[in-house]
């Protein structure tokens, strides 16, 4: 997905979330502890949105509202990947960005918390594993970026990755979203037909 598309399609469902336009841009300017526990509200904001669309079902909303967004049983992102609107690196980009959240939010110990602290103290393993969840906007083969590469941003600015993650995240969960959306309606205008074609009523 090019930039401008992304930020058209980012725009949309900022509109549609209510929030004022530019929220997902301005996130790269919070310190590092706001803008997890921003990134991740509008993450859940955005999993019951698509989720509601996608089921065509408002009055869904509020159930799915309180629901966590990475329980691995019944979280959001488990629906989400049932309905096919997020794939495996999906799963694990937001499993592993609701842990991060976690840990932050119950804490307060943790206000200032660091990225590039936090990413200079991993080892080797845990650097492999933060790179392998969190640098989701590499996740896509036409994208043709060089694992060093990919190592490398992650080092010189995780924040910055991890926006770039959500912002991909983001634009990859709205179109999913819309070809659901079309299915379904395919889906409905073939029983409309038959019906039409074999006189019966519509249930």
């Amino acid at each position: 997905m090019d930039i401008k598309t992304l930020e058209e399609t980012v725009s949309i469902l900022e509109r549609e979330l209510n929030l004022p336009s530019g929220f997902l841009s301005g996130l790269k300017s919070e310190d590092d502890w706001p803008f997890i526990i921003k990134a991740h509200a509008f993450l859940e904001a955005l999993f019951t949105h698509v989720l509601i669309k996608s089921i065509g079902n408002e009055e869904l909303r509020d159930i799915f509202s309180r629901l966590e967004m990475s329980n691995k049983n019944t979280g959001k992102a488990e629906f989400a990947r049932a309905l096919g609107l997020i794939d495996k690196d999906g799963f694990r980009f937001i499993t592993k960005f609701s842990e991060l959240r976690n840990l932050l939010v119950h804490d307060i110990g943790k206000v200032n918390f660091n990225f590039s602290e936090y990413v200079s103290r991993m080892d080797k393993n845990q650097f492999k594993s933060f790179v392998d969840s969190f640098a989701y906007f590499a996740s896509e083969e036409e994208l043709s970026i060089r694992r060093e590469t990919v190592n490398e941003l992650l080092r010189a600015d995780p924040k910055l990755s991890v926006w770039y993650s959500i912002m991909h995240f983001t634009g990859v969960i709205y179109w999913k979203r819309e070809v659901t959306i079309l299915k379904r309606d395919v889906v409905i205008l073939r029983r409309v037909n038959r019906a039409l074609l074999n006189n019966d009523e519509l249930e």
